[in-house]
């Protein structure tokens, strides 16, 4: 097998005359957007003999050629690929590369299969509650118990569609748990497993759910076409898994309770409980991993505009909508005339001593920080001619306090270099007792407000973009060699003093 077909573990760029013989893991279709009955792609997952999986993708082109062809759980003998680098935002396998089907693409059905299907990659619940990073663009397979469920909801999709919403708690044979969150159909094809009376327990593979990070809160949850969910599939793993279960003294499935929405933690509470850690601003910019955590700070500098400290945001998807003439298109509810509503995005500099960052607030923690609303501040300033930011923003500057940030891939490689807020504390006793066991960490005192908007204006004058961009860049020097005066901002030794 090996003299005749290729393995996908050597698929590259270098040759279109490919050859292929693979099981068909997972098929799925991606509807267009505007016409959600009309095909945009079909997407595949394939399998070989030594375990490799590759996407595979048919353009919409060609989709009518190879939709009645291809099944999923069959083999086929597959040839000539474009191969194309797996560039997507979400991914269902680790492969570098992925194929993409031409005209000259043939494929075969191999009704003897030479080698078992093993259709399945798992990663187990303890693997995901206990990894360091999350790629949340990385889909997995979940093999597990369901042991609770929620209330389904109904909801509203941003295609105006009606659809659902169902949280299950699920188990795994070590007895780690964790939430899992379908969409769509997929809670209707659940729903009946749920409410049964049965002694067979529950057993479950979720087929390239998306593993996510919320708050401290590590969970799984379906991606909207390339998702699938296997009631007690007959497969060796859910067999093992059952036996585990006998083995165990569990012969009986337990009853699937019913479960509360997910707690809210307030961001007192969260960081009272240390469900998130809190780092210096130094860590942030050595880390390797990604996720979410505290920092604490000051807010020393605002880097915005006349008219860039807002946008328009569609009031269905909140996502921003473009000026079109006299009114406003969104792209991602690929409506024209939406309504819109005025909304933070305050890009501001941070510091705290030991570096500083280039962080975006939002909408909500912006807004409470103001204490007004965009469209007030907005209205305010509407007959000022200046083309610096609205006064009633600089009520943020000089703040001493607590931001949950998201650690992106693009910050830890360098290619992005801000830093989004999501949350925000600003309570007293928090933030006294947060810098008291910071300076003991580092074996020093923190720096006070080392720069302060304060000591880089003159008097009755905000910062320039200048002066901003002169801190940024002498900040960033040691970090980011070839970084642009927007990109921020290490300091190593030296600091900038009044």
């Amino acid at each position: 097998m090996a003299n005749k077909y290729d393995m996908l573990q050597a698929v590259s760029a270098k040759k279109l005359d490919w050859s292929f013989n693979v099981w068909v893991a997972r098929l799925w279709v991606v509807p267009q957007r505007e016409d959600q009955n009309s095909i945009s792609t079909i997407e595949m997952v394939l399998c070989d003999y030594e375990g490799n999986r590759i996407q595979a993708s048919v353009p919409r082109s060609l989709s009518k050629d190879f939709i009645y062809v291809i099944k999923e759980g069959e083999m086929y003998c597959m040839k000539n690929f474009i191969v194309g680098c797996n560039n997507l935002w979400i991914k269902s396998t680790q492969h570098s590369h992925r194929l993409i089907f031409l005209q000259r693409t043939t494929v075969m059905h191999v009704f003897e299969p030479t080698f078992p299907f093993k259709q399945f990659d798992f990663t187990s619940i303890g693997q995901i509650c206990e990894a360091d990073i999350i790629h949340e663009n990385q889909l997995i397979d979940v093999i597990a118990e369901v042991i609770g469920k929620e209330t389904p909801r109904e909801l509203m999709t941003k295609n105006g569609k009606d659809s659902k919403r169902l949280v299950l708690l699920l188990e795994d044979i070590d007895k780690n748990t964790i939430s899992c969150t379908l969409f769509g159909e997929l809670v209707d094809r659940i729903s009946p497993f749920l409410e049964r009376e049965s002694s067979e327990p529950l057993i479950v593979v979720f087929q390239l759910f998306r593993p996510r990070i919320y708050k401290g809160n590590r969970s799984i949850q379906s991606s909207f076409y390339a998702s699938n969910i296997h009631i007690n599939p007959p497969i060796l793993e859910v067999n093992e898994f059952k036996k585990k279960l006998l083995a165990f003294g569990s012969s009986e499935s337990q009853r699937i309770s019913h479960i509360s929405s997910r707690v809210y933690h307030s961001p007192i509470e969260e960081l009272s409980k240390r469900l998130v850690p809190v780092k210096r601003i130094e860590d942030v910019l050595n880390s390797t991993d990604g996720g979410v955590l505290w920092i604490l700070g000051s807010i020393v500098a605002l880097d915005v505009g006349k008219d860039d400290w807002f946008y328009a945001a569609c009031i269905v998807c909140q996502k921003k909508a473009k000026p079109i003439g006299d009114h406003f298109s969104c792209d991602f509810c690929v409506k024209e005339g939406v309504p819109v509503s005025l909304r933070y995005r305050l890009k501001a500099y941070v510091t705290d001593g030991s570096g500083s960052l280039c962080v975006v607030i939002w909408e909500n923690e912006a807004k409470s920080i103001v204490g007004m609303e965009a469209k007030t501040v907005r209205a305010k300033c509407q007959e000022d001619n200046s083309n610096n930011y609205p006064s009633d923003l600089d009520v943020i500057l000089d703040k001493k306090m607590l931001f949950k940030i998201n650690i992106k891939a693009n910050n830890i490689t360098g290619t992005d270099v801000v830093y989004n807020v999501t949350r925000i504390c600003d309570d007293h006793d928090t933030i006294k007792k947060f810098t008291h066991e910071l300076d003991e960490d580092s074996g020093s005192e923190s720096v006070n407000e080392t720069i302060t908007i304060n000591s880089l204006r003159s008097s009755n004058k905000r910062l320039s973009s200048e002066i901003i961009q002169q801190v940024a860049v002498d900040l960033d020097k040691d970090r980011y060699p070839q970084a642009s005066a927007t990109k921020v901002l290490k300091r190593k030794d030296k600091k900038i003093k009044d």
